[in-house]
């Protein structure tokens, strides 16, 4: 069960700080433009929010399974 842990961590830990997509990069090719309303730290937000979700569902569900199966 820790090594699930700490392997859910390893993906949402640059999430949560942000570092999972390259502003430089967006930036470099002109995209979102003004005219939309999809920004970059919307993506961010919207990235965060599925894998904590992911995260927290994984890391109850293999505690409720180890729980089970001891």
């Amino acid at each position: 069960m820790a090594v699930n842990v700490v392997a859910v961590a390893l993906v949402a830990i640059p999430v949560v700080e942000g570092e999972l997509l390259n502003r430089a990069l967006f930036a470099e090719i002109g995209w979102p433009d003004a005219a939309t309303d999809l920004t970059i730290a919307n993506l961010e937000w919207g990235i965060l929010v599925i894998v904590a979700a992911i995260a927290v569902w994984d890391v109850v569900g293999s505690y409720r399974r180890a729980r089970r199966a001891s």
